[in-house]
């Protein structure tokens, strides 16, 4: 809502308002304040343990740094900070970006999130994280990951985050669920272990992991939604016109 103030006292025609000064016991022409929008800091809590590397190009982190980019550029032209912090089995030093409105800072980082071989097991640091930073109230947080967790990382992370503005940002392959061939032999790599074996792929088996994706993916759509944050789901390379959509409430679940 606009404040309203006398037009002596802000002198602008422009933002006359005629149904308030209709309406002001004093007959004085009343006009409207321009909004003061507060800023804000994008933060983005990110998954970077070994499954974030699975894919064929784009890789998951691929999509992560696409991601960081976009927000970084919507930041610095909006005058916003962005911090970035990344957890795999334990937080990373080497990648914590600390509250910042510069430019230069995110494009470095973003450069190696590009570049990262991606190796440790598990997520379970990214409840910590959200512990020690999901507290700030001024903070959009962007919790990025494929969210393959334990039940217990989940409900930690949520738990740690309950209270805050949180952008779920779940990121898949392309193929992660779907698009196996129907019939013949495939080597598949475990996520997290990276232990491989072959696998003979038949119709059946096919169809169930559609369904476990689609179920995975309903799964997470409700638990988020118990905490009041809306998922956003990224298959392969991200689109900053579809998180635009996402914003506008234009995206549409499946």
């Amino acid at each position: 809502m606009h404040g309203l103030a006398a037009l002596s006292a802000y002198p602008d025609v422009r933002r006359l308002d005629v149904h308030a000064s209709a309406r002001d016991p004093f007959g004085q022409w009343i006009v409207r304040l321009p909004r003061q929008r507060s800023s804000v800091t994008l933060m983005v809590l990110a998954d970077l343990s070994a499954s974030m590397a699975f894919g064929q190009a784009p890789r998951k982190v691929d999509a992560l740094a696409d991601l960081v980019d976009a927000l970084g550029q919507s930041a610095w032209r909006a005058g916003d900070a962005i911090a970035f912090i990344g957890a795999d089995g334990v937080l990373r030093e080497q990648w914590m970006l600390a509250s910042t409105r510069s430019r230069g800072p995110t494009v470095e980082l973003v450069q190696r999130l590009r570049c990262a071989q991606l190796s440790a097991a598990g997520a379970a640091a990214i409840v910590d994280a959200a512990r020690r930073f999901g507290w700030r109230r001024d903070a959009l947080v962007f919790l990025v990951s494929d969210f393959h967790w334990p039940e217990a990382v989940l409900q930690g992370a949520c738990a740690a985050l309950a209270g805050s503005d949180v952008v779920p940002v779940v990121l898949w392959a392309r193929h992660e669920f779907d698009n196996w061939p129907r019939r013949g032999l495939a080597e598949l790599q475990d996520l997290e272990s990276a232990e491989r074996r072959t696998i003979w792929f038949r119709p059946a088996l096919v169809e169930a992991m559609a369904r476990a994706g689609a179920q995975r993916r309903s799964g997470l759509r409700r638990q988020f939604a118990d905490y009041g944050w809306r998922a956003f789901f990224c298959d392969g390379a991200f689109s900053a016109s579809a998180m635009n959509a996402y914003f506008h409430g234009e995206d549409r679940a499946d």
